[in-house]
């Protein structure tokens, strides 16, 4: 059981299904470091990773350099269930959460991995999915183990739970990001947008801020561009060599 001990039901779930083919075992050791699914032969390692994708950055550029293959498996939660138990285990109420995340989520958990997205040996998979979140509800507030919370609250999280998935996105190419940006499908405006038009075009909730880091994360990969600045707001384009790493 090692390395398992402070996982989620849903990352377990998550690694028995990406494990379900013969020649994938769980929880083996690749050079320093026990990786959650690898193939027979080792080559190929995937990582179910449920909070930020970057934390995991040191351990996919050392895969990497030991010249493995490497798929990092991200859950999007379009839908969460909240059930909140007492201390005896009894049901007292279930209600869905009011956070929704969308496809748009993930690029604020790869800030910190932009340079390797387009590595040729990895690939993002995301998977859209609804979770079931259990709580067990205290006689007062209290803070959490690792001190997170900002203001004390009267229940503490147990576990999170896989309910269904509803659709897989993977992201190795160039065009695989692009596509999430509107312009890259509107000729007319591809080589001249902004922050604010990208978000109007999306017409999501929630979007302002994911609408931002997109726009973030494809210049830092090069993918767009800086053309100029008008009015406090910056202008950008599709970078033109980029058609050529879509592939």
């Amino acid at each position: 059981m090692i390395n398992t001990l402070n996982e989620s039901s849903l990352h377990r779930t998550l690694k028995q299904l990406y494990s379900l083919e013969d020649d994938f075992t769980t929880e083996e050791k690749v050079g320093q470091w026990i990786c959650d699914i690898t193939n027979a032969n080792r080559n190929q390692i995937i990582e179910i990773q449920t909070s930020n994708v970057s934390k995991l950055k040191s351990k996919i550029v050392g895969l990497l350099s030991l010249e493995k293959k490497v798929k990092i498996v991200h859950p999007v939660i379009i839908e969460k269930t909240i059930e909140t138990y007492d201390l005896d285990g009894k049901l007292l109420y279930r209600r869905k959460s009011p956070k929704k995340e969308n496809i748009y989520s993930i690029f604020k958990q790869i800030t910190g991995l932009t340079e390797l997205l387009l590595h040729e040996s990895f690939t993002l998979e995301i998977i859209e999915i609804s979770e079931i979140e259990t709580r067990i509800k205290l006689s007062q507030p209290t803070q959490v183990k690792n001190k997170a919370r900002h203001h004390l609250k009267n229940w503490v999280k147990t576990d999170k739970k896989l309910k269904q998935i509803y659709k897989t996105h993977i992201f190795k190419t160039a065009k695989d990001y692009l596509n999430l940006l509107p312009q890259y499908y509107l000729q007319t405006s591809q080589n001249d947008f902004t922050v604010k038009q990208t978000r109007e075009l999306l017409n999501l909730k929630n979007v302002k801020t994911n609408a931002s880091l997109m726009v973030w994360v494809l210049k830092k990969m090069d993918l767009i561009e800086e053309i100029y600045k008008e009015k406090r707001e910056i202008h950008y384009r599709i970078s033109k060599d980029s058609s050529l790493r879509s592939e």
